[in-house]
């Protein structure tokens, strides 16, 4: 056997005859590593594009949620605005003329008391403004009523219905109108 021949760096090295297959040996071992380490780099960096992708889907939805809110202030801004109607037409029409449907919109609720008001009129598929406007004019022609199931401060009520006749939906609403009440002294 001759001497091996290994470039090295653009240099020609010779190693001795008696090294050259340890260094054969050597170098397939390394080889080996190399291809090795080249595929397991391959495999990670396809792995960081997915998970870059990945980030890039969460960054999207995570910005698409920043940007609309909770809701929270909209859920608010409604279920205050369906009280308000409430506080408005129960007086006017009664609580005894009334389902109180807390799916209702605004426009709705008015509309029902329109109804019981003057049933002549025809409201229906008119806008919210023209709703609201004509609640306006007809809320004054209808003599004010009292609100038959509120409760006085001793929980005693005052239209002589036992407390187990009310419905679940009065309830509630009694109470949330006794809390606005409070709410509204402090």
């Amino acid at each position: 056997m001759s001497d091996l021949i290994v470039r090295i760096d653009e240099k020609d090295q010779r190693i001795l005859k008696d090294v050259a297959d340890d260094v054969k040996d050597a170098i397939t071992a390394l080889q080996t590593r190399i291809d090795s380490l080249t595929k397991d780099l391959e495999g990670a960096e396809g792995k960081i594009g997915e998970l870059q992708t990945e980030k890039d889907q969460l960054q999207g939805r995570l910005d698409a949620a920043e940007s609309q809110g909770d809701g929270s202030e909209e859920i608010e801004a409604a279920v205050q605005a369906r009280f308000d109607a409430w506080n408005q037409v129960i007086p006017v029409v009664g609580s005894d003329k009334l389902e109180i449907d807390s799916k209702l919109t605004p426009s709705q609720i008015k509309a029902t008391a329109i109804a019981l008001i003057d049933p002549k009129l025809d409201i229906d598929g008119k806008s919210d403004s023209y709703i609201d406007g004509l609640w306006e004019g007809v809320k004054g022609r209808s003599p004010r009523k009292t609100d038959r199931f509120l409760t006085k401060k001793n929980n005693q009520r005052t239209d002589g219905v036992e407390p187990r006749q009310r419905s679940k939906v009065v309830a509630n609403y009694e109470g949330a109108y006794l809390r606005s009440r409070r709410n509204a002294s402090n």
